[in-house]
């Protein structure tokens, strides 16, 4: 089923509770067996929730391996915030697992928009997709400013670097145009830092 675009109220941004994993783009790996580690924040996430909130969006950021949170956790947080969109933070060894909170979604809100980002999916859009029944677009560029479109309706088709579900479309997923590079970065408004714990994230060797 194709998702219908609508004006987003609420918007749920997930770190899914899939273990320990470094999650920046650069450097990515599980880090089970590690004697000490530093995580850090999900700033990527925190960016788009700050787009998201300047549309007037009402946003909740979870970083649950950090917090402490399992898997169902995120299906009373769900059913208790039934969001309008699921933006769910992924990694390249983690993926599989990361999107499964989409199946999860699914079953306490059946109308949610649900879509991914990270440094893997662009390159296995189509084939995210169909792992993944219950996952609706792909983000391949610059999430703030697909989940800015998102957050105002803003047709499918329409919206520049995703892949989406259309069940008109030949073989059910359809692709959109590249979306430019933000030509300037001070456009976007401060990552809200406000939505993270931000006393979990220490270094190991200062406590800082």
């Amino acid at each position: 089923m194709s998702p219908t675009p609508r004006k987003i109220e609420r918007a749920f941004l997930v770190v899914p509770p899939t273990g320990f994993y470094v999650r920046e783009g650069r450097c990515q790996a599980h880090l089970k067996g590690f004697n000490a580690f530093m995580m850090r924040p999900p700033i990527e996430l925190a960016q788009s929730a700050a787009v998201l909130e300047r549309a007037g969006v009402e946003v909740r950021l979870r970083d649950f391996p950090m917090e402490g949170l399992a898997w169902a956790d995120f299906e009373t947080e769900m059913k208790a915030f039934r969001p309008d969109l699921l933006l769910i933070a992924t990694t390249v060894p983690s993926f599989r697992d990361d999107i499964e909170a989409a199946t999860l979604a699914r079953k306490h809100c059946p109308d949610v928009i649900t879509a991914t980002e990270g440094t893997a999916v662009p390159w296995v859009d189509m084939k995210t997709l169909e792992t993944c029944p219950a996952l609706d677009l792909v983000i391949r560029k610059e999430p703030e400013l697909v989940v800015e479109d998102l957050a105002h309706g803003k047709p499918l088709a329409e919206i520049l670097g995703i892949t989406y579900r259309d069940a008109a479309a030949a073989g059910g997923f359809a692709t959109t145009g590249e979306r430019p590079w933000i030509a300037d970065l001070d456009t976007l408004p401060r990552p809200a830092r406000h939505l993270i714990k931000n006393h979990l994230y220490l270094r190991v060797d200062t406590g800082r």
